[in-house]
């Protein structure tokens, strides 16, 4: 096993393991006739226990339980999680017996009330195809028990989750993708000069068949939260392409599309030849895709992400550092990072008419911009005097509802009313 896939503490297979080789072990279970079980284990106490001994024996004892989990584990694999939680993929066969065993031999093994183990369970139906919602099912499980001392182990128990709007997302989001309740809108991204259209930016809607059209603000957060951006972009890549793909073959008039893309996403294995093959796959223009990542994915600052930046501009893909000015690190990022394009965050644009200092700004990041070879997008557009300002700014181009707000296009470009 490489190193990008072990846990330095505990030598045990770490969650970017899980996530990219989980189903293989889901499926080797299931093709031995076993039903699969999904175990999630959280030391309680851990860091009273820690603050009592000191870290090295905090690690010392991280270290002695995924010892024991692997002597105990006989059939499926063990992995550590993260924040002092360990997982397993096993059988379902015995699995009471085994959790008790576990728990007492870990109670002698810490040799102190202050920690105790608590397990969350969760039985893997057929048609679970992927590992981080079994995961989260797992963790949902473990969260009901709380404080509770009395009690270490919960199954997962979908009547009993506390948020019912986020369990709902949280439970059809692989089937918002295989059904194409998730899909992309395309705002219109225009030049400043004439206010045509020069591209599209893909954002993503949730158009479900009982709430109707949802608001990003209701389901992003709950991918963000349990994990699940990658899946979520690689998803909204995969509509984009295939949405130009479509459009090429009707012959029509093809403008590129900037797609987003999270830190987190940079840490799977080899995303910007995934990227790169989907494209090319497709018989697509490196220029038709841009790639935007925000400032403040930047601040988790990586060599590996500064790499993958460089990779993907190698190709030919352009890369647009998005929300710029919305944190404290922007001057530092170009600096850092090589990009094609920066764009203005619409707060600057929103406050324009609030006083003299985004008016300062805007020309000043717009020159400094241009002095190292980039583009400058304004968003968030959404007045004439903002246009005219941006317009005289230098800005080269604009993004807002005064041009349009996303739309969904059909095979024809045509917006779908």
């Amino acid at each position: 096993m490489t190193k990008m896939y072990q846990d330095r503490l505990t030598n045990l297979p770490n969650r970017r393991f899980l996530e990219i080789f989980g189903m293989e072990e889901v499926a080797k279970l299931r093709l031995a006739k076993k039903q699969p079980v999904c175990m999630t284990l959280n030391i309680a106490g851990m860091s009273v226990y820690s603050n009592l001994y000191g870290l090295k024996k905090g690690d010392q004892l991280l270290r002695e339980l995924s010892e024991l989990l692997v002597s105990e584990i006989k059939e499926g694999h063990v992995y550590y999680n993260k924040d002092d939680r360990f997982l397993i993929l096993t059988v379902a066969e015995g699995i009471d017996e085994k959790i008790k065993e576990i728990h007492e031999k870990f109670v002698n093994l810490a040799k102190n009330k202050a920690v105790d183990l608590q397990f969350g369970l969760y039985q893997i139906l057929d048609d679970d195809q992927n590992i981080m919602m079994i995961t989260q099912w797992a963790n949902q499980a473990m969260k009901e028990i709380g404080l509770d001392r009395r009690v270490y182990v919960k199954r997962y128990d979908p009547a009993v989750e506390e948020d019912l709007e986020e369990s709902y997302f949280l439970n059809n989001f692989s089937r918002a993708m295989t059904e194409g309740w998730l899909t992309a809108y395309f705002q219109p991204i225009c030049s400043a000069k004439d206010g045509k259209t020069a591209s599209y930016e893909a954002l993503a809607r949730w158009q479900d068949p009982e709430k109707g059209l949802v608001s990003p603000a209701a389901f992003i957060p709950v991918i963000e939260k349990h994990y699940l951006t990658y899946y979520f972009d690689m998803y909204m890549l995969w509509e984009v392409v295939a949405k130009l793909r479509q459009w090429k073959e009707r012959g029509l008039d093809l403008k590129p599309v900037s797609v987003n893309l999270a830190h987190e996403d940079f840490e799977m294995p080899n995303l910007v030849e995934k990227i790169n093959d989907l494209v090319t796959g497709a018989g697509l223009s490196w220029s038709l895709i841009k790639i935007e990542i925000t400032e403040r994915d930047l601040s988790n600052n990586t060599s590996r992400l500064k790499e993958q930046i460089d990779q993907l501009r190698s190709y030919g893909f352009e890369v647009w550092m998005d929300d710029f000015g919305s944190g404290y690190s922007s001057l530092n990022a170009l600096n850092d990072y090589s990009f094609d394009l920066v764009k203005i965050d619409k707060v600057f644009v929103r406050h324009l008419a609030d006083g003299q200092l985004n008016r300062l700004l805007i020309p000043e990041i717009t020159k400094v911009a241009h002095k190292l070879g980039l583009k400058v997008l304004a968003e968030g557009v959404e007045k004439e005097e903002q246009r005219d300002f941006l317009r005289e700014a230098g800005c080269d181009l604009l993004q807002g509802f005064l041009f349009s707000k996303p739309v969904e296009l059909d095979e024809n470009q045509q917006v779908i009313s």
